[in-house]
């Protein structure tokens, strides 16, 4: 059903982008060498329907402390954080013969309120990461980005029941993810060629989960 949908797509859409899941290196987690095997049926079947398409992996975590460094993390390695996207692209070449071809890497590099983790995420993929496996210059993308926050908390009101901040202490809020948090790194990203397109991921405020 879902190849259907991407035939269609292609067809109607050329040129489109495309990125093959949502976070697989995440929670209820992809396992390396089964996304290996869906990231190639869709990528050969987009392509041959729409050989001007480009094809995203699905907006990895891999680069973000707050996720890697917990044991629970899947292919969890203090030594070597990226090893769901190496323990990917080797199951991919033993199957097929070859690394996967990846038009633009997709990221999600959620951080604290400090703008500076997300930089130093956003770094890292690039000069350590693509350095390594020799694609420095492929194309990244930010695909979801945030802070780790729930509602009240950059204040020093964390809520425990949805909307309980004032109007005043809301707009607070904002102004200083705003101000403090979202035009810094974005000017950063403006000043330099680290990443090409961006996409701020708000679903509106709530005491549990306030990216």
């Amino acid at each position: 059903r879902f190849l259907e949908i991407g035939i269609s797509l292609a067809q109607n859409h050329p040129g489109s982008y495309y990125q093959i899941g949502n976070e697989p290196d995440w929670y209820p987690y992809f396992k390396p060498e089964d996304y290996a095997e869906l990231y190639d049926i869709f990528y050969q079947r987009i392509k041959k329907y729409d050989p001007s398409a480009h094809i995203m992996v699905g907006g990895l975590l891999s680069m973000d402390p707050i996720i890697y460094t917990l044991p629970s993390y899947l292919r969890y390695d203090p030594n070597n954080h990226y090893k769901w996207i190496d323990d990917f692209r080797n199951s991919y070449k033993s199957k097929f013969g070859f690394f996967p071809t990846i038009d633009v890497w997709s990221i999600h590099p959620y951080s604290g309120f400090d703008w500076n983790q997300a930089k130093n995420m956003i770094v890292d993929f690039r000069d350590i990461y693509l350095t390594r496996i020799g694609e420095s210059s492929k194309i990244v993308w930010i695909t979801e980005f945030g802070i780790m926050a729930t509602e009240g908390e950059v204040i020093g009101k964390k809520c425990t029941a949805h909307g309980c901040l004032s109007d005043a202490d809301q707009l607070q809020e904002w102004n200083m993810i705003a101000n403090d948090y979202m035009k810094p790194l974005i000017n950063w990203m403006k000043s330099n060629n680290y990443v090409q397109k961006w996409f701020w991921y708000y679903a509106g405020q709530d005491n549990d989960w306030n990216p």
